[in-house]
C-alpha cells in the first residue's frame, strides 16, 4: 500500500493484493478556501504513480548449470598420466601445471595407502598433451594446499597418506624451480589437513581442516602468513569485511 498525501489538499491511496490488481481511494482533506494546493507534490506523486504502473521487471539472468556445460578435449584412453585424486593443478606462465596425486590402482608402484605421488607434468595447449616435466623433491602427497603469489606457485601440507602429517611449505618458479620454505609449519597451522586454501593480498590463508577423517576433528579457524613459515589466526579478524 502507497499514500501520497499533497499537503492540504488530497490522500490517493494505492492498494495492490496478490493477484497484481490495484485500486485507487482518493479523499478531500478539505476544502477549505484559505488552503492552496501544493501543485509540486501533486506532480511528483503522479509522475511516481505512472512510472509504477509502466515498470517492467529487469529480465532474470539465466541459471546456468556448471556442471553440465563441459566439453571432453581428452578422453582417459588417451592420457599420458595415471589417474589422480587430490592433485593440484596451477596455470602458470602460459600452462598447466598438474602437480602430486593419489591413485589407489597402485598405478605409482607403492602399493596400499603409499599411492601417492610427486609427479609434476605440464601442457602448454590447455590440456590437449602433456608432457612429465619431473618428480619433485617434495614428498609424495595427495589433497595439497596450492595457489600463486609473489610470482611463485606455492604448495603446503597435504594428508597422512605417507603415515604422518605433512606440514612443509615449498615454492616454484622458472627461474630457481623448487625450493623448501620449511619443513614445519609451526604449532599455529598444527596437525590438519582438507583444508581449505588460497591467496590474496600478499598472504597465504588456510580455512578449517581436520586432523583426520572424523566429523569430530574439525578445525574452525582462519590463519594467514606472509611467508609460509610464521601463521598467524586472523578468525575473529575476519568479522570485519574490511579486513
Amino acid at each position: 500500500c502507497w499514500k501520497y498525501r499533497f499537503p492540504k489538499m488530497i490522500i490517493i491511496t494505492i492498494v495492490m493484493n496478490d493477484n497484481t490488481d490495484f485500486t485507487f481511494d482518493i479523499q478531500e482533506v478539505t476544502n477549505q478556501p484559505t488552503w492552496t494546493a501544493d501543485r509540486a507534490g501533486q506532480q511528483q506523486a503522479i509522475s511516481d504513480i505512472n512510472a509504477w504502473l509502466t515498470y517492467t521487471a529487469p529480465t532474470p539472468v539465466p541459471t546456468v548449470n556448471y556442471y553440465v556445460n563441459y566439453t571432453e578435449i581428452l578422453p582417459t584412453s588417451q592420457t599420458k598420466f595415471a589417474w589422480r585424486d587430490g592433485s593440484a593443478v596451477e596455470y602458470y606462465n602460459g600452462r598447466l601445471i598438474m602437480m602430486g596425486g593419489w591413485n589407489d590402482d597402485n598405478a605409482f608402484g607403492m602399493g596400499n595407502a603409499n599411492t601417492t605421488t610427486s609427479e609434476v607434468w605440464e601442457s602448454y595447449d590447455h590440456g590437449y598433451t602433456w608432457t612429465k616435466i619431473t618428480d619433485a623433491p617434495w614428498e609424495k602427497r595427495h589433497s595439497m594446499g596450492h595457489c600463486q603469489m609473489g610470482g611463485k606457485i606455492w604448495i603446503f601440507g597435504g594428508d597422512y597418506f605417507q603415515n604422518h602429517y605433512q606440514n612443509d611449505v615449498w615454492t616454484f618458479d622458472d627461474v630457481n624451480g623448487w625450493v623448501q620454505v620449511t619443513s614445519d609449519w609451526g604449532l599455529v597451522a598444527g596437525n590438519r589437513m582438507l583444508f581449505g586454501h588460497c591467496s590474496h593480498k600478499g598472504y597465504l590463508y588456510m580455512a578449517g581442516g581436520q586432523t583426520d577423517y572424523s566429523a569430530t576433528s574439525s578445525f574452525t579457524d582462519v590463519i594467514r602468513s606472509s611467508d609460509g613459515i610464521t601463521w598467524t589466526d586472523v578468525s575473529v579478524a575476519f568479522e570485519d569485511p574490511g579486513y
